[in-house]
């Protein structure tokens, strides 16, 4: 699926959620439609974090450097942090206490 975007409120990212978040223990959305999980924070004071979408690879065919700095014609130079989620979801699944977002 090169080129396609995990944008925010899509429809990829619905379904990605529902496959990868929605179903771990305790898992909840605030308003601004993050997904919250806590884990056993009456042990720590650690959050972790990390973002759900994705920039498909069409988009960085605007990308241009300026003053040693990488910038996207189309607006935010974006990333893909989906191992990080991978990290985070595995991390809850052991138990490591904190408040993941």
């Amino acid at each position: 699926m090169h080129g396609v975007n995990r944008a925010p409120g899509g429809p990829l990212m619905i379904k990605w959620r529902k496959r990868w978040l929605d179903n771990l223990p305790g898992a909840f959305y605030d308003s601004y439609d993050n997904v919250i999980v806590p884990v056993r924070m009456e042990e720590t004071k650690t959050i972790f974090t990390s973002h759900t979408d994705t920039v498909g690879r069409d988009s960085y065919s605007n990308i241009y450097a300026r003053n040693g700095i990488l910038r996207n014609r189309n607006g935010v130079l974006g990333a893909d942090d989906t191992v990080g989620c991978w990290i985070m979801r595995r991390m809850i699944k052991a138990g490591v206490p904190g408040l993941y977002v």
